[in-house]
């Protein structure tokens, strides 16, 4: 880069538009001038100048444009026969020069006010909304279809407290908004002018959110996700910052964005699709340990040969913990009709020490009007078989489930040896 071209990465908020011109006026005392907003404020050097810069808040601009639109180029037409020539633009920031002495302002202090309280309401509700549909949805599915994963996942718990946070977050920054407005407000009508100065704590706060998001992430990522998944992680963020930047510098209308990030979806789904098969291919290239599984038919009754396939997958969190298991033997025999005689066995126990947890999985899990009371036999709080003879048990313990399935129905003994495998008794 040319050392007479300054790009400075620095942003500012719709409440920060007089400390922004009071930056460029600064900057310009020091012989570096505002040109252009393209991938940062880009700074020209030349002679020291008093160049008084306004930046204004264009009602009419759009959050999403990375260039002046049609309407503030009129606009700015305008503005220049008023004494202001517009520089750049970006989002709903217009920034213009003054061009003559006698220049009058661009808008009253009344309309300033108006339009930088507007911006920023859009700004936080546009904000506010998305995390607030994005944890509606997830809440949504937390308590009826996911219920069972999601509780005892480290990484959907968080990622629901985080959407969660984020949105609590902007309804709070429109609590404080409405209480500034009022405060502004009432400057407005005693003083007759508002300084629109930079908001330090507010930028700290956002920036250590930030970074604990990052961290959070990065938790996430290398605690659940296998090798090949936090790769295409990488890459769709990676995808995500380029076209970013691309779009920054090159500045699209906002017709050419909209067609950019209807695009970006289709991308991830390959790479959402690419990482799914590679991780079904690793489970199956996996290798299966008889010592990770607690009980297996064996235990209980006599079985041919050795297991032909293992399963078990493990899930914990601050609220219990999930333990899957299936077990199953292919003896190789078939019925009249082909289907293969296979012997399976499929258990989850579910241990939580919040009494409600276990409810609301007792509740998803009971869905026979047919079943058959076995609580004595388990020795337990509550224990059923779906109907008589069927092999399939819910049984609940103190701070513990057990969800069982078998292809033949446990007598006393079997239920026996089944509690001290899995450490009932």
């Amino acid at each position: 880069m040319k050392k007479n071209i300054k790009r400075v990465f620095r942003d500012f908020s719709y409440l920060e538009c007089s400390a922004f011109a009071d930056y460029l006026h600064e900057m310009s005392l020091e012989g570096w001038h505002f040109t252009s907003w393209k991938f940062g404020l880009i700074f020209e050097k030349g002679e020291p100048e008093d160049i008084v810069y306004a930046a204004e808040v264009f009602p009419k601009g759009r959050e999403s444009d990375s260039q002046p639109g049609k309407d503030a180029e009129e606009y700015a037409e305008y503005c220049e026969a008023a004494g202001w020539r517009l520089i750049d633009g970006r989002r709903r920031f217009c920034i213009f020069r003054r061009i003559q002495d006698d220049a009058v302002p661009i808008v009253t202090e009344e309309e300033r006010f108006q339009n930088v309280k507007k911006a920023e309401i859009r700004h936080l509700l546009d904000r506010s909304a998305g995390f607030a549909l994005l944890a509606g949805m997830d809440w949504l599915q937390f308590f009826t279809i996911n219920f069972d994963r999601w509780v005892f996942s480290q990484m959907w718990l968080l990622l629901l407290a985080g959407l969660t946070f984020m949105c609590l977050l902007y309804l709070l920054q429109l609590g404080v908004l409405f209480f500034w407005s009022r405060r502004a407000k009432r400057e407005l009508e005693s003083r007759g002018s508002i300084y629109y100065g930079q908001r330090k704590r507010v930028r700290a706060a956002n920036e250590i959110w930030a970074l604990f998001i990052m961290v959070l992430l990065i938790y996430c990522a290398g605690d659940i996700l296998s090798i090949c998944s936090i790769i295409m992680l990488i890459i769709a963020v990676i995808i995500i910052f380029a076209v970013r930047i691309v779009m920054i510098y090159m500045r699209p209308s906002w017709e050419a964005q909209i067609a950019v990030w209807t695009l970006i979806p289709y991308c991830f789904v390959l790479i959402f699709v690419a990482g799914i098969v590679s991780d079904v291919i690793q489970m199956e290239e996996g290798d299966y340990d008889l010592s990770d599984v607690p009980l297996v038919q064996s235990d209980y009754r006599e079985v041919e040969g050795e297991p032909d396939y293992l399963d078990h997958g493990h899930e914990e969190s601050v609220l219990g913990s999930m333990d899957y298991y299936m077990v199953s033997y292919d003896h190789g025999q078939t019925d009249s009709e082909g289907q293969s005689l296979s012997d399976s066995l499929t258990y989850t126990v579910y241990r939580s020490k919040h009494p409600w947890i276990l409810e609301k999985l007792w509740e998803d899990e009971y869905k026979s009007e047919e079943s058959v009371d076995c609580s004595a036999s388990w020795q337990a709080e509550r224990a059923l078989e779906t109907w008589e003879g069927s092999g399939n048990y819910l049984v609940m313990y103190d701070e513990m489930l057990l969800v069982l399935s078998s292809d033949t129905e446990l007598d006393d003994a079997q239920i026996q040896i089944v509690m001290e495998k899995l450490g009932v008794i």
